[in-house]
C-alpha cells in the first residue's frame, strides 16, 4: 500500500475527530509506510500538524494513535506495526 493512499482515508474518514481533537484544519502525515521482512512487521510513522497545538497536546500521542489504528482496521490491514508518531509546533 502507498503511504499517500493511506495518508488520504486516515485524513478523510477521521476529519470530524482530527478537527474536533487537534483544531480545524489541522493535518496527519504520514513520513513513513513500509513492511520490515526480517521483523514482519509494518512500519508506519506519522507526523500530526495541528493547527492548536496547546490543545493537540494534551491528546497527543494516544488520540493520534487511536486515529491511526481505526484507519488500520477500516482498510483491513495487519495490526502488527511499529508506530512512531511525532507532533509539529
Amino acid at each position: 500500500m502507498k503511504k499517500s493512499f493511506f495518508e488520504k482515508v486516515l485524513n478523510k474518514t477521521n476529519k470530524q475527530d482530527i478537527d474536533q481533537w487537534f483544531g480545524e484544519n489541522s493535518e496527519i502525515k504520514v513520513t513513513e509506510f513500509s513492511h520490515s521482512i526480517s521483523q514482519k512487521k509494518n512500519i508506519l510513522s506519522v507526523k500530526l500538524y495541528p493547527s492548536n497545538y496547546e490543545y493537540a497536546i494534551e491528546l497527543f500521542p494516544e488520540g493520534l494513535e487511536i486515529l491511526i489504528l481505526h484507519t488500520i482496521k477500516s482498510l483491513s490491514l495487519p495490526e502488527d506495526y511499529i508506530l512512531t508518531t511525532s507532533i509539529e509546533h
